[in-house]
Parts: structure tokens; sequence; C-alpha cells
């Protein structure tokens, strides 16, 4: 069975997510940050999209 993510398991900020009964699954924000450290060049509008079903990750 395929799974889904709610429209709230990926959000910008952690203050979006503050109100989530469930863990979050990526807060965009944090991650821009540790690839622009990292030395790459990462646009601020990145995107999450769910690949697969979610066995091997």
């Amino acid at each position: 069975m395929p799974a889904t993510m709610a429209l709230d398991d990926v959000v910008r900020t952690h203050a979006e997510g503050a109100q989530n009964e469930r863990e979050l699954l990526l807060v965009i924000e944090p991650l821009v940050e540790i690839l622009r450290a990292a030395g790459l060049d990462a646009p601020a509008d990145v995107t999450a999209e769910h690949v697969g079903d979610g066995h091997s990750n």
C-alpha cells in the first residue's frame, strides 16, 4: 500500500510545524542552511516530493 504524505508533513519553518500533532518529516529552511554551509547553491524555494512507497529510503 503506497504511503501518503499529509500536507503538513513538510513545512518551511519550525514555527509552521509547531502546531502539528505528529513529528514533522522535513523542515525546509534548516535543510537549505545545511546545503549552503556545505558549499552547495541551494535556492530558497526548495521543495520536497514524496518518492516511492517509503519502503527503502
